[in-house]
């Protein structure tokens, strides 16, 4: 199956809304850490990350919606892995955590962050 790009529209149950880019939309089950949280987050919520060195919130999305330097939990629709990033940086040097290290991550605020992500994403 080709990867296609969406965007998640909804969070409903444990299960993603994804509008695709030829304007199909799908159904896709949570999986992961969210899944077993029984979170739905979306894009533009707010989670507060432990790994390492490092605790602090930092806004959910699907691209580098950002400011250089500044901290995001990114998950691209049709992935099945999320990333704790650093725009134009590198997290894992930063907190200091190697592969294996836990990571904690909790929801914080639904839509904390989600009027910059829409700015952003025009």
């Amino acid at each position: 199956m080709d990867k296609q790009i969406g965007r998640i529209v909804a969070g409903i149950g444990g299960n993603y809304d994804v509008l695709l880019e030829d304007g199909t939309e799908v159904r896709l089950k949570a999986r992961g850490l969210f899944r077993k949280q029984k979170l739905t987050p979306l894009l533009g919520d707010i989670v507060t990350v432990s790994a390492g060195s490092y605790v602090g919130d930092m806004p959910y999305l699907n691209g580098y919606y950002v400011d250089r330097g500044e901290y995001m939990l990114r998950a691209y629709p049709g992935h099945t892995n999320i990333a704790v990033c650093i725009n134009y940086g590198k997290f894992a040097e930063a907190a200091g955590i190697e592969v294996g290290d836990p990571v904690t991550i909790t929801l914080k605020e639904k839509g904390g962050y989600l009027d910059q992500y829409n700015a952003r994403n025009l």
